[in-house]
């Protein structure tokens, strides 16, 4: 699963879209994504996983799926 991980977030960055990761000890790691426009969505690996999947790994698609928008 790693792999698919890395994968979505290297094609995420080509679209010029930037990803951290914020590292949880109480739980799973929280990644988050600077849209190009400055919009940030957080959201955990699976998300990730399942956008990559279904074909929606873009800057829409985080928007839908992210748990919420951050500031």
């Amino acid at each position: 699963m790693q792999g698919t991980i890395a994968e979505a977030i290297e094609e995420l960055k080509a679209q010029g879209i930037k990803v951290e990761i914020e590292p949880s000890d109480m739980g799973p790691d929280v990644y988050i994504a600077t849209a190009p426009n400055g919009d940030k969505y957080d959201f955990l690996a699976s998300v990730l996983v399942k956008l990559k999947v279904d074909g929606k790994l873009n800057a829409a698609g985080l928007a839908q799926a992210a748990h919420k928008p951050t500031a």
